[in-house]
């Protein structure tokens, strides 16, 4: 199991996040937005959108950091490939990797069992 987390597994470009926003689903509980689109590059990719209503500088990179950790560590559990835009809401507190990480099952489990993903390409 690859455990790394290299620039490829990552949604850099301001036209990945257009056409995620654009093209994709979305899902939310009361602290995360995630929107989500099948893509067939043979891995999941995630992009994370941290507002600056969620705090400074530092509190927002510190949110970053454990969800790209919750991310890497538990990517293998998501079947299908998938992109993956995170946009964390403010009141998420004082996240720590367990409450990231129960937070991306939770949105694995819904696109597992749940609605179906579109699939559009633009």
């Amino acid at each position: 199991m690859n455990q790394n987390f290299p620039k490829s597994v990552r949604l850099t470009k301001k036209s990945e996040f257009k056409n995620v926003f654009e093209s994709g689903d979305f899902f939310k509980n009361s602290n995360i937005v995630f929107h989500v689109f099948k893509n067939d590059r043979g891995c999941s990719r995630i992009g994370i959108v941290a507002r600056k209503k969620i705090g400074n500088a530092v509190r927002r990179n510190r949110i970053k950091r454990v969800f790209r950790e919750a991310f890497r560590v538990n990517k293998f559990k998501l079947t299908e490939h998938m992109d993956i835009i995170i946009m964390p809401r403010i009141n998420t507190g004082e996240l720590t990797f367990k409450s990231a990480a129960e937070h991306l099952l939770w949105l694995f489990n819904r696109i597992e069992n749940g609605r179906q993903i579109n699939n559009h390409t633009h």
